[in-house]
């Protein structure tokens, strides 16, 4: 085992993930170790053995043209992978051409999310300085940590050693999330978040307390298992079923089931499972089709370009604001009303911003703000006032 262990550490630059891959294996090289096989170090062989089989065309790197470093946490490692843009047969590709990874020491275990961010870019910075060294290149990652790092006032020792290692590829680098921003670019996640985010929002809103029948108040959070109960309940309208239908085949039942004589079967024979699983897939992939063709048509039929004028009550959408009091997660969606103070293009609004956004930049795009209306302070009379 330990000379395959060194005869693939010879290859683990054309190999992804090679730290968490080959993890379960260096452990049997210990000193005291009892030499098992088990399930999971069987799979982590077979996996490093293909991996070596069926390794990567790894690129030539031509130092002239920019290169793209994509840095990741995962599990109790680090990963990072350099790619570039080369012109072959005519057209752009963009493939590897390295691949570093190492486990995370016991100290480093007690970073949080950030720090751990953090470190894998400048750890990768290090490994791959003999590429990156007077180059240009963007930074893929998946989170604001490294931002937040180098914008820190007061940082501590690692940090500032952090920075300070940073500081020197800063003029040729570009940081960048590995997925866009706008929301358009994911709809399915990002609706599914808006949901669970108004349904948490339900529970915490305005400071009601829930109390249970000897009169003691309970946390909001200890609610979640009964939020969760009710969205893998609840019936979606685009696919006709409900989540858990589709994730096991049967529906949760609440307490009140169990007072029914005639109880249903819980789990399905196992002959049958597979056959009643893909026969609802089958029929919630068609529920979806035709429900994304309506949708369409709908928004085809009736979607008109805004429409404001000067002088005209808007609604600011408050996702991207970190000044205004409260929880992020759970503060109002929208602010305002706010006055259209000038009209620059179909597309974007200066408005007159008070209050807490009166030092915020007055230009907004068309898809941040709403008309307003006399209505909504009457139906919405808590809307400026922040969740206990």
């Amino acid at each position: 085992m330990q000379s395959f262990l060194g005869f693939a550490g010879y290859y683990r630059q054309h190999i992804k993930d090679f730290a968490r891959i080959d993890k379960s294996l260096y452990k049997l090289c210990g000193q005291h170790t009892v030499y098992e096989m088990t399930e999971e170090r069987v799979k982590a062989y077979e996996e490093l053995k293909n991996s070596l089989t069926n390794a990567p065309l790894l690129l030539i790197p031509y130092c002239k043209l920019p290169f793209k470093l994509y840095i990741d946490v995962y599990g109790e490692g680090l990963g990072a992978a350099l790619h570039q843009t080369q012109i072959i047969n005519d057209k752009p590709v963009e493939g590897p051409f390295c691949f570093i990874s190492r486990q995370i020491k016991p100290t480093e275990g007690r970073y949080g999310e950030s720090q751990m961010e953090c470190l894998c870019l400048v750890w990768a910075l290090e490994k791959l300085h003999c590429y990156l060294d007077g180059t240009v290149f963007d930074v893929i990652k998946d989170c604001n940590a490294v931002k937040s790092l180098l914008k820190m006032k007061t940082p501590n020792r690692h940090m500032l050693r952090w920075q300070i290692a940073i500081q020197e590829y800063r003029g040729n680098m570009t940081i960048a999330h590995k997925y866009a921003y706008h929301p358009q670019t994911d709809g399915l996640a990002e609706r599914t978040i808006q949901t669970l985010e108004h349904m948490i929002r339900i529970f915490c809103a305005y400071g009601l307390e829930f109390k249970d029948s000897d009169g003691f108040t309970h946390y909001w959070c200890t609610l979640i298992p009964a939020l969760e109960l009710a969205y893998k309940k609840s019936i979606h309208s685009s696919a006709v079923k409900t989540p858990a239908m589709l994730e096991k085949g049967w529906n949760p039942r609440l307490p009140y089931a169990t007072l029914k004589k005639d109880l249903v079967d819980i789990h399905p024979t196992a002959s049958s499972f597979k056959l009643i699983l893909e026969k609802e897939r089958h029929h919630v992939n068609r529920c979806m089709q035709d429900y994304f063709k309506y949708v369409k048509e709908r928004w085809d039929k009736s979607h008109k370009p805004p429409d404001f004028n000067i002088q005209d009550l808007v609604l600011v959408s408050t996702p991207n604001f970190n000044n205004i009091k409260g929880p992020k997660k759970l503060k109002d969606s929208f602010a305002g009303p706010f006055m259209i103070k000038a009209l620059h293009g179909p597309n974007s609004v200066q408005l007159e911003l008070t209050g807490e956004l009166m030092n915020k930049h007055p230009t907004f795009p068309v898809s941040l703000i709403k008309t307003y209306s006399l209505s909504d302070k009457e139906s919405f009379p808590l809307r400026n006032k922040s969740p206990l």
